[in-house]
């Protein structure tokens, strides 16, 4: 086990992120994220925050291009809240603003009509939205269950989707709809 304290990035840059929601563009204050940058050399620092009453962090970099990964997951939703992914170019103090993604999260279970799980079934999710930023679910993204006929997304955006199991001759069609920080399963 690692018991090395969570790393908090230190640079010389003062960036201020403001977290707001994409649909609405309300403040996201006081909420609990979990940020991961990851600097053009491949090094990653995971940390969290909580963000201030004007839904602000501030964190420090040293000068360069970074992948900022961010989620908000609020303890009293059975699944994730937020999501947001930019790329930041650091090179000067400044504040930006991080368009949040509302999201949902979902457990799958492929079965067949014999009611038996379907092991390693192309499963098509098509989530029709215009979204800001974009997200890649705004497209048909594809996945594969797993041996067991399982499946999770994490972050699945929120609204209608359609799923589509496809194994063998074989194709179901679902629509599901979901809302912020909503769990849901489904076979």
């Amino acid at each position: 086990a690692n018991d090395e304290p969570p790393q908090v990035p230190s640079g010389e840059l003062a960036l201020t992120l403001y977290a707001k929601d994409s649909t609405n563009f309300e403040v996201l204050k006081n909420k609990q994220v979990a940020y991961a940058i990851t600097n053009t050399a491949g090094k990653k620092l995971i940390f969290n925050e909580k963000t201030n009453e004007n839904g602000a962090v501030t964190i420090y970099l040293d000068p360069g291009q970074y992948a900022l990964h961010a989620e908000i997951d609020d303890e009293n939703t059975k699944g994730k809240d937020y999501a947001a992914a930019i790329t930041i170019k650091a090179e000067k103090d400044e504040t930006q603003r991080i368009l949040f993604q509302p999201v949902s999260s979902v457990s799958l279970l492929v079965i067949n009509q014999e009611n038996q799980v379907v092991p390693n079934a192309r499963v098509e999710i098509n989530c029709v939205k215009d979204l800001y930023p974009p997200t890649e679910l705004n497209e048909k993204s594809e996945f594969t269950t797993d041996e067991s006929g399982a499946l999770f997304i994490k972050f699945l955006p929120t609204g209608s989707c359609q799923i589509t199991a496809k194994y063998e001759e074989k194709t179901t069609i679902q629509t599901i709809e979901s809302r912020t920080g909503e769990y849901k399963q489904t076979t």
